[in-house]
């Protein structure tokens, strides 16, 4: 095997390794999206705190104060926009 075939393979798999990482990250950005829509919908029709609704979610309590902190962002999103 030559060294320009070599470098050649060595930098797809570096690629390769960079789109499943980009995939990875953005699965989870979409699960983050999703819960915290879910816990904002269970708040409002189910007039529940975001505590309860993670917890009626079961959404693991080690996770709790990083979705509370997002749902703050977002709130404050809101009211940035609003004015």
């Amino acid at each position: 095997m030559t060294l320009a075939l070599h470098d050649m393979e060595i930098r797809e798999e570096a690629r390769e390794e960079g789109r499943e990482e980009g995939r990875e990250e953005g699965r989870g950005e979409g699960i983050d999206k999703e819960r915290i829509f879910n816990i904002r919908n269970n708040m409002k029709k189910l007039k529940m705190t975001a505590e309860d609704a993670m917890n009626f979610m079961e959404i693991p309590v080690e996770e709790h104060s990083r979705y509370t902190m997002m749902l703050k962002e977002e709130t404050a999103g809101y009211e940035v926009e609003g004015q």
